[in-house]
């Protein structure tokens, strides 16, 4: 997962645009385009991919003294995909494969990266130098380098297959499944996730299994397909708690807390908590601050929906606490998810310096490591808060930069038919300022 997009404005709300014979004043909270308009309104949820938004809107005074609707946008849903190593696999090195092993559970990725590297020095045989192109990878893709772990799970299943070993194989090809699905290309991301599933059940590899199932449940989330996701996350918690694998548990667990919480149906929201507490726990209790990081990201996107009393102060406090984590073990993806998430809530408040602010941190780094469903995403939240401060070309400008990656990515759903739609609506606006500069001329 990625920052939110632009939401979708309600039937209401397009209602409301459509009846209006004045010229409206276009504003917009960090999340949609806002309609002139007298009422305030309720939409429905848009997702796109990992991004979930929910139109809320409220009335306020605009420049002119009329009413303007303004929406405001949910936040990132952030789905987390297990990354399958070899447990058993054989040491070329010792020293060099064990202390690598050590430092990538204890989440010091760089350093295992060094290490896994200087025992490539000593590997004999096929399946040594596979087992650690395949652990390389992990702590590559984990650090924000994908084109690197591309490359080495690439490797790593060319040479695992080569000496029969199922289980290796199915392992690089989940993981490479893990980059596309990363990079916002879902349909390389399922057919990868779908081999490895028949690889592990052939095998009676079950930890596998779960680990496949859970994240074809994480693509389908990232989808919109909230019914499918949940298929295939349920079995996938249910081999997990059966095999003892807590960290998978702790995933799943996460995993369907978001599915709820996109799905928006009564109580859902409750349910949602109840999921990202119990993988907090877990993880917490295991040690996995990966994990800890995204959980509480999740219960944040929690607060930030509900908007309680306390609840955006909660969930900044949470953004924060997952940001540090995700800071201290290298993880810049869910840095990246942390600072557009935490723009939301500065946005809300209408603090957009600082809502642009984080944005753009966000938008270097997604670039940085190749994040391009996010980038477009950051984009399009970009041109939002231009559009909230009035600058309507900075604001078409980022919307259509938004517009240009979904199109080269081949990302179709709620989010380029948000942009389009905003554009469109940038677009109206133009035009009837100029027609009516034209009408006073004429007057005139």
């Amino acid at each position: 997962m990625h920052i939110p997009v632009l939401s979708l404005l309600g039937t209401a709300a397009k209602a409301a645009w459509d009846k209006l014979r004045g010229r409206p004043t276009v504003q917009a909270g960090q999340g949609a385009i806002a309609a002139g308009g007298a009422q305030a309104v309720t939409g429905r949820v848009a997702t796109s991919g990992s991004v979930v938004a929910t139109d809320q809107a409220t009335v306020i005074t605009g420049p002119s003294g009329g009413p303007t609707i303004v929406v405001q946008s949910g936040a990132t849903a952030n789905f987390a995909f297990h990354f399958d190593g070899l447990p058993s696999a054989p040491s070329p090195t010792r020293d060099h494969f064990l202390e690598g092993r050590r430092l990538q559970e204890a989440e010091h990725y760089e350093e295992a990266t060094r290490e896994f590297q200087a025992a490539f020095a000593d590997a004999d045989t096929e399946g040594q130098r596979g087992a650690l192109h395949l652990l390389l990878g992990i702590s590559q893709s984990i650090l924000g380098r994908p084109t690197q772990a591309e490359g080495s799970f690439k490797e790593a299943r060319r040479l695992l297959q080569s000496v029969g070993d199922g289980e290796g194989e199915a392992a690089a090809l989940g993981n490479l499944g893990v980059v596309y699905a990363n990079r916002g290309e879902l349909e390389r991301a399922e057919e990868s996730h779908q081999q490895a599933l028949e690889i592990n059940r052939k095998i009676g590899n079950r930890l596998g299994e779960a680990n496949n199932l859970g994240n074809l449940g994480t693509v389908y989330g990232r989808r919109g397909e909230m019914d499918r996701a949940k298929e295939h996350l349920e079995p996938a918690l249910k081999i997990d708690r059966e095999i003892g694998n807590r960290l998978g548990e702790a995933q799943d667990l996460g995993n369907l807390g978001n599915v709820y919480f996109q799905r928006r149906s009564p109580g859902d929201l409750d349910k949602a908590e109840e999921h990202h507490r119990q993988a907090l726990d877990i993880d917490r209790e295991i040690g996995n601050r990966l994990g800890e990081a995204q959980d509480l990201g999740n219960l944040g996107l929690v607060y930030f929906q509900r908007r309680g009393p306390g609840d955006l102060d909660k969930a900044e406090e949470h953004y924060r606490q997952a940001l540090d984590i995700d800071q201290a073990i290298g993880n810049r993806l869910g840095e990246a998810n942390q600072l557009g998430n935490l723009s939301l809530v500065y946005a809300s408040r209408g603090e957009l310096d600082k809502a642009d602010e984080h944005l753009k941190l966000a938008l270097g780094i997604q670039r940085d490591i190749g994040d391009r469903l996010g980038e477009a995403a950051a984009l399009g939240n970009l041109g939002l808060v231009y559009l909230q401060r009035g600058d309507l070309d900075k604001a078409k400008e980022c919307l259509q930069q938004a517009q240009a990656i979904y199109s080269q990515i081949g990302v179709e759903g709620r989010g380029p038919e948000n942009v389009r739609w905003a554009l469109e609506h940038i677009e109206e606006h133009e035009r009837q300022q100029r027609e009516g500069g034209d009408e006073k001329r004429s007057e005139g």
